[in-house]
């Protein structure tokens, strides 16, 4: 049932990530052809080179910081009970409902998981001692 609920939430990971990737190929493509459109009917040759310069830019975007200037993770709910059980998570902050845990590594790094619904994943944390705490409602 857990390894059924772990297949689960990794399908829906995929689904938002190919969602995501998706969702960019057509803003892309509505980027492009307005830029096309711009050079032809306005004969701006600038057009295209700004376009390019706009793509480098959100390219070379950074990752997402914490204000210490450590990346933001974000972990597959398997990845996140390995961690566990390696005793390399220090804290976690759980909601009451589905959603996101806030997590602590044991070398500072934060990062979070979508968590699934496991009846054991509290007991995990406590033999592992990770210190938790449930967020309400």
């Amino acid at each position: 049932m857990i390894l059924r609920q772990r297949l689960l939430a990794k399908i829906k990971n995929m689904q938002q990530s190919i969602a995501l990737g998706l969702l960019f190929l057509i803003l892309l493509a509505a980027a492009m052809l307005n830029t096309l459109q711009r050079t032809i009917l306005f004969q701006d040759p600038k057009a295209f080179g700004t376009w390019i310069e706009n793509i480098k830019l959100v390219w070379n975007a950074p990752t997402p910081t914490l204000p210490e200037g450590r990346p933001i993770l974000e972990l597959s709910y398997d990845n996140f009970v390995d961690l566990v059980e390696k005793r390399r998570v220090s804290r976690a902050l759980i909601p009451f409902s589905r959603g996101n845990a806030q997590v602590v590594l044991t070398d500072g790094r934060r990062a979070y998981v979508e968590l699934i619904n496991d009846k054991k994943l509290l007991d995990i944390l406590s033999e592992h001692d990770v210190d938790f705490s449930v967020r309400p409602k």
